[in-house]
């Protein structure tokens, strides 16, 4: 099984590739602009990351695989809802949710994944 260490690690990369590509490609290579997103969404994006860790972490303690892989697919089913919530704002953080969602969906999804590959061949 995947180490909830890994999974972190493995989630903040995928989530500063993916913001940089998403910045990239929607600013027009604009580094200014990119950095503002780096900026605005770089805490956010690891308290989901860590988050995402725990939620793996407390997956680990149910012996069956069922709830595993459905404790896993908590965070990016609400990923995927903010992403499909347009214009969505919060005064604490100024950029729009939909953008968020999108990164995480991407990011965490790729991650959770990895670990329920991982969990299939570690039987």
């Amino acid at each position: 099984m995947v180490k909830t260490n890994n999974a972190i690690v493995i989630g903040l990369i995928l989530s500063f590739l993916v913001l940089w590509i998403l910045s990239y490609s929607i600013e027009d290579s604009d580094v200014n602009a990119m950095g503002m997103y780096f900026v605005v969404f770089l805490v956010p994006i690891l308290v989901i990351v860590f988050l995402n860790s725990f939620i793996l972490k407390l997956a680990k303690k149910f012996s069956s695989q069922v709830y595993q892989r459905g404790i896993s697919l908590v965070l990016p089913a609400i990923s995927s809802v903010l992403y499909l919530i347009e214009e969505l704002r919060l005064a604490w953080i100024d950029g729009n949710l939909s953008f968020l969602g999108l990164v995480t969906l991407i990011s965490i999804g790729v991650t959770n994944f990895m670990w329920n590959i991982k969990l299939t061949t570690n039987k």
